[in-house]
C-alpha cells in the first residue's frame, strides 16, 4: 500500500491506496474531520476538473488579446478623428472599436465556463469571431474619409456624407454583411454554451463530505 502526504502548518492531507483517506487536522483543540472517497472517483474528479478548466483556455486567451487590441486601436484612433473629412463617421468607428474591445474581453472570461471542446466547431467559431469582425472596423475607419452612406445612411446623413465611389460602397456593405453573420453566429454559440447542461464534474468538489 502506497501513501502520499502533504504537510501544512494547519492541515495535513493524506492519500492512501487502494482507498483514499482525506484527513484534515485543525489547530489543537479544534478537532478534525476525516472522510473516505473511492480512489478512482477522487483522481478522476480532479483530472476531469483540470481538463475542463483548461480546455478552452487558448480560445479564451485569443479573445482576451483581441479585445485588448481593439481597445488600443480604438483609443489611438480617437486622436485621428479631428483630421478626418467626416468626423461623425470616424467617431462611429472609435465607438465600435472600444465597444467591441470590451465585448471580447468579457467574452474571453465567459468562454472559460462553456462546456465546449477545444477542437470542436463551437470553439473554432468563438476563436474566429474577433478576427472576422476586423473588416467591419477597418471599413468604418476608412469610411471617415470615404463617406459611404448606403450601409449606414443615418450616420452618413448626420455626418453630411453624400456617398462614396461604387467600389467603396460595395466594400463597406460586404464587410458589414459578413460581420453581422459572424457576430450572430458568435453570440449564438456563446448563448447556447451558457444554456447547455454543465458537465458532471463541473461542480464536483474534490473533498468528500465529512
Amino acid at each position: 500500500m502506497s501513501s502520499m502526504s502533504f504537510d501544512h502548518p494547519r492541515s495535513r492531507l493524506v492519500l492512501e491506496r487502494p482507498a483514499v483517506t482525506i484527513a484534515v487536522e485543525g489547530d489543537e483543540g479544534d478537532g478534525g474531520t476525516t472522510g473516505k472517497l473511492d480512489e478512482d472517483q477522487f483522481f478522476l474528479r480532479n483530472r476531469n476538473k483540470d481538463v475542463d478548466m483548461s480546455e478552452l483556455s487558448p480560445v479564451s486567451r485569443s479573445n482576451l488579446r483581441q479585445g485588448a487590441v481593439y481597445m488600443l486601436v480604438g483609443l489611438v484612433w480617437g486622436m485621428v478623428i479631428p483630421a478626418s473629412p467626416f468626423p461623425r463617421l470616424a467617431l462611429g468607428a472609435h465607438i465600435q472599436l472600444t465597444a467591441h474591445g470590451v465585448m471580447f474581453l468579457v467574452a474571453g472570461l465567459v468562454i472559460l465556463n462553456l462546456p465546449f471542446r477545444r477542437g470542436g466547431v463551437s470553439a473554432k467559431i468563438l476563436a474566429a469571431g474577433p478576427w472576422l469582425t476586423w473588416p467591419v472596423m477597418l471599413t468604418e475607419m476608412a469610411n471617415g474619409w470615404w463617406g459611404a452612406r448606403k450601409t449606414l445612411p443615418i450616420a452618413a446623413e448626420q455626418a453630411g456624407a453624400v456617398g462614396a465611389e461604387p467600389w467603396q460602397e460595395t466594400i463597406v456593405t460586404l464587410a458589414h454583411l459578413i460581420g453581422a453573420v459572424v457576430l450572430i453566429a458568435y453570440w449564438g454559440v456563446m448563448l447556447a454554451g451558457l444554456f447547455l447542461a454543465p458537465s458532471k464534474n463541473e461542480n464536483a468538489s474534490p473533498l468528500p463530505p465529512s
